[in-house]
């Protein structure tokens, strides 16, 4: 739990401003731990502070003096999703983790820079792709910058391909249930709403806040 405290009056008061429900379990016949974040909430009046935010890093703080190998979160909403994709981002960016390289819009992870990031920021493999995503993205939205017509979408067509890879072997139970036409356009709708996300992580990776006078608390 964070808690704010008053700045005014005595004796001194604290507010809860977000606190999240976590469980540990055993993996790996019971000599690993993992823990699964299953609620975050963040008060009304704190919300848009920066306290959800600061409340993940230090789950993910907790994790790494717990022993824990990786930090799952139970169905998370398309809010939250986008909140923990800004923290794994500034993570990334201050360990030097899944920076974009030439080339990476085109090919899928190496497995010694998925293994490397899974061992220091304790995240999933679907969140490690989609921190890599987001750094190729940026780089291909640079190269795409003045190109247009078939320049546009040779250069665009690598990144989208090895995407929509990822994406149909995610989603391989429901797209397998649809026929060809039908198929290509439910994974067409995938890809155009994952690049929507991208597109605004982007934009946000630089402004995530960071709340002032807040104190930590179990």
């Amino acid at each position: 739990t964070i808690f704010e405290e008053a700045r005014e009056g005595a004796p001194r008061r604290f507010t809860a401003a977000a606190t999240a429900m976590v469980f540990s379990r055993f993996v790996a016949g019971g000599i690993r731990t993992v823990l699964k974040v299953c609620q975050v909430m963040v008060a009304p009046s704190h919300q848009r502070q920066g306290h959800g935010s600061a409340l993940l890093q230090l789950l993910y703080d907790h994790a790494a003096t717990q022993g824990a190998v990786e930090v799952t979160v139970e169905d998370p909403s398309a809010g939250f999703r986008m909140l923990r994709d800004l923290v794994d981002l500034r993570n990334c960016r201050r360990l030097g983790l899944l920076q974009p390289t030439e080339g990476c819009e085109s090919q899928p992870l190496a497995d010694e820079a998925r293994a490397a990031a899974r061992t220091a920021l304790r995240i999933t493999d679907e969140q490690i792709s989609r921190c890599h995503e987001v750094g190729c993205y940026s780089l291909l939205q640079r190269k795409l910058a003045g190109k247009e017509g078939p320049e546009a979408e040779a250069t665009a067509k690598p990144f989208r391909l090895c995407v929509k890879r990822r994406l149909n072997k995610k989603h391989e139970e429901t797209l397998g249930a649809l026929d060809g036409a039908a198929r290509k356009a439910e994974l067409e709708r995938l890809y155009q709403a994952l690049v929507a996300e991208y597109a605004v992580l982007v934009a946000r990776v630089q402004e995530v806040p960071t709340p002032a006078g807040a104190a930590s608390g179990g």
